[in-house]
Formats: structure tokens, C-alpha cells, sequence
């Protein structure tokens, strides 16, 4: 009997659900002087960074490909294997992981600010953004706005059409080791995943002082061919996950 060899496994995954009528959730931003863009299309999440894919998860088949375009190599395995790899590597400090869902709040106050200190969330407004409602929430620490996240309810059900969030959220939000479990920071992150939930922000506004940190986003809605994205002929699997990032389990 012939086998099927890694590179058609993973163009059958990638493009098994091509048949799909939807049209898929394009979102590009500019952070740190770079573009990343999200495409979420026939439950596949596809990562990108300046146009190359360097993250794609299939959330039917439960698969995930990482790929270094730098060293030519990439991973196509288990999302279970890869975050069981992600978590070690997080707990010994060696790769720093936050998988497009930054943290930026702790960075507002230091360590070893009391815990009494009140965090809450504020719905400050609504506007229209493309012909959707958009809901302004304020994050506040204390008496200060530290951060302002804009959201649709509406954009956010056709982005959940099309990928089972939860699932992404389960592979993003791997658990790992802080010096700081019961600082102020900790419970900042805490009210701050429990806020978010995977929701996308179309908008968003950081808080530092007299500086101010803006995102915006652009939406788009179109069909993609997901094929594109996979890591080129050229490219060589790496045989292990440890091996991938070039450390020891």
C-alpha cells in the first residue's frame, strides 16, 4: 500500500475544507514597525508576520505548523505535542511565547505594588467601525485608565464561524512559571484573559504615562487559497519540537 508522505498530509489538512462557501477574516496590523496578519478561514488560524506564515493551526485535524523562515525548517504536529514543549520552554525562561495575545499591562506598575490595589473594566462608549458597532472598555488599575480595547460583538461571531476560538485560545494561553504568581501583575493578567477571552480587538490604546500606545486594525472579509501559506518545498521538517527551537527538553 503507498503512504502518503508529511508534505501531502499537510496539504490535505490545510486544504481539505476548501468547499467552504464563507469568506474568510483577514485582520493586518502595524505593531513595533512590523505588519502581522491573522487569517481565519475553514477552521484554519494562519499567522503571519511581514506576509510570512510562521504559525498555522488547523482546528479540525488538531494540527499545528510552526515555521522558521530564517533556518528553512518547520514543524507539523500535534497542537497537544506543541504545547506540552511550549509550556517547558516557558517555565525554564528560554523562549519567550505569547502567540499574538500580548500581555502589555504588567508593565504599568512595578512588583511589589499591594495587592488591595481595585482593577476593573468600564465600558466607556460605542462608535461604528465599518458598518459595525464598536464597544469601548476601559482597563483600570487603581484611579488609572491603563489601557482602552474597542470590540464588536459582530465581527468577533463571523471570525467564531469560521475557527473554533476556544480551541486557539486552549493552544495560545499555555500556563507557565512567573517570579510574580502573587503580585499585582499576576492578578492584572488574571482580569485581563478573563476579560478578553480571545475576542479580538479592532482598536486598541496603551497607556504609559504621557505615552501612548495605539493599534488599529484593518478588516477584511475574502477567501484565500490556504495552500499558499504552507512552508515551501524547500523547507526541511524538523523531527522534534525541542529540536525546532534548539533546546533540550
Amino acid at each position: 500500500m503507498a503512504t502518503l508522505g508529511l508534505k501531502t498530509i499537510l496539504i490535505i489538512s490545510i486544504t481539505g475544507l476548501a468547499h467552504a462557501a464563507n469568506a474568510g477574516v483577514i485582520i493586518k496590523s502595524q505593531y513595533n514597525k512590523k505588519t502581522e496578519t491573522t487569517i481565519y478561514q475553514n477552521g484554519v488560524a494562519i499567522f503571519l508576520e511581514d506576509g510570512f506564515a510562521n504559525f498555522i493551526v488547523d482546528t479540525h485535524t488538531n494540527k499545528c505548523t510552526a515555521i522558521n523562515h530564517e533556518l528553512k525548517t518547520y514543524l507539523f504536529v500535534s497542537c497537544a505535542k506543541f504545547q506540552e514543549v511550549v509550556k517547558i520552554l516557558n517555565n525554564n525562561n528560554k523562549v519567550e511565547f505569547n502567540a499574538k495575545m500580548p500581555i502589555a499591562i504588567q508593565e504599568f506598575l512595578p512588583e511589589n505594588e499591594t495587592l488591595k490595589i481595585n482593577i476593573s473594566i468600564k465600558h466607556s462608549g460605542a462608535e461604528n467601525y465599518q458598518g459595525n458597532k464598536l464597544d469601548k472598555f476601559q482597563f483600570i488599575v487603581g484611579s488609572q485608565v491603563v489601557s482602552e480595547y474597542w470590540m464588536s460583538d459582530k465581527l468577533q461571531k463571523k471570525i467564531e464561524r469560521e475557527v473554533d476560538i476556544k480551541k486557539l485560545n486552549k493552544i495560545f494561553n499555555v500556563s507557565h512559571k512567573t517570579n510574580f504568581n502573587n503580585s499585582l501583575n499576576a492578578k492584572i493578567k488574571k482580569k485581563y484573559n478573563e476579560f478578553k477571552k480571545g475576542r479580538i480587538a479592532v482598536k486598541e490604546f496603551r497607556y504609559t504615562g504621557a505615552k501612548t500606545k495605539k493599534l488599529f486594525k484593518d478588516i477584511t472579509f475574502k477567501r484565500v487559497a490556504l495552500k499558499e501559506y504552507m512552508p515551501p518545498k524547500s523547507y526541511k521538517v524538523s523531527s522534534t519540537v525541542s529540536g525546532f527551537f534548539n533546546v533540550a527538553q
